[in-house]
Order: structure tokens, then sequence, then C-alpha cells
């Protein structure tokens, strides 16, 4: 099964934020950029398959511009097989909706059979994307687990309860 990986590329955790003069967004200028850390576990559980034998190929999934480039690359040398960087003015400004739907375009396009997201991304917070590219894809939607199994087309999560 081929898997797809969403990866965000978010400012580092550490960054200091500053808000630009037209209070539309940030000042990137000095900005440090990383993987968003939650879709590192999910790009990590899906190599973990690959090299296991569960999985035949992992492909990155992002919406990006040319600057996330290096965070392909990064999961590129981390073993992922293919990368698919959508990347459009139009997608300019895109709410979750939005990028939900690009995002589900790109893993039909790519054929995958599963998508592993993080459970949310460090900057907005929402943990939206997922749950809506699910339900664009019409495939169910597990959240929160701890332990995920693959056999063939078969799927097998766990979460911890507490």
């Amino acid at each position: 099964m081929k898997i797809g990986v969403c990866l965000k590329q978010v400012p580092a955790t550490d960054t200091r934020i500053k808000i630009n003069a037209e209070g539309t967004g940030i000042v990137t200028d000095e900005v440090k950029w990383e993987v968003n850390p939650y879709d590192e576990f999910a790009l990590e559980a899906a190599l973990l398959l690959k090299e296991a034998g569960k999985a035949s190929e992992v492909v990155i999934l992002t919406v990006g511009g040319a600057d996330c480039e290096q965070r392909i690359k990064d999961g590129l040398a981390r073993g992922a097989d293919s990368a698919i960087r959508m990347d459009d003015a139009a997608f300019a400004g895109s709410d979750a909706l939005g990028i939900a739907r690009i995002l589900a375009a790109a893993a039909t396009k790519a054929e995958v059979g599963l998508v592993l997201c993080g459970k949310q991304a460090v900057d907005g917070d929402s943990s939206q994307v997922p749950g809506m590219m699910a339900e664009l894809l019409n495939w169910a939607q597990v959240t929160d687990i701890s332990n995920l199994e693959l056999e063939g087309d078969t799927v097998t999560t766990h979460r911890a309860a507490g």
C-alpha cells in the first residue's frame, strides 16, 4: 500500500512571532522554519511501516511555495520515496477546508491508500485539515492513535485510554 504523509512547514517552536503592519499575517524575515513536529511523527510511522515491508511507498504531500523545499528534502533524506508540493497563487489565503481539498486531490491523484497526518499543526492549532480530508476522500478517520498496524489493506489502530 502506498502511504501519503501530510507535512506542513511551520515557524520553529522557539521563534518569536511578530504580526505584520497590516495585521494580516506575520513578519517572516527572521522566522526559522521547520516541519510541524506532529507531522514528523506521522512521517516516522509511515517510514516504519515501509521498513517492515507493510507499505510499498511513502509520498510526502505538502502545500507551499519554494521556501518549503528544504523540509521536503529532509523528508526524502529520511526515507520518503517522493513528494508532491502543491503551489499556486490561487491557494494563497486558503482556509482549512481549502487546504484539505488541495491535499485530498493530491492524495487521490497519487493513488495513496492511507494518509497519515500529525494530530495538529503548531501554528494554527485547529486540527481541522485531517478530518476534512477524510470526509472529502470518503475515508474513515482515526485520531490520537498510539499504535498503527497495517496488514494488506487492513489498518488496525490503537489508542491509549485514560
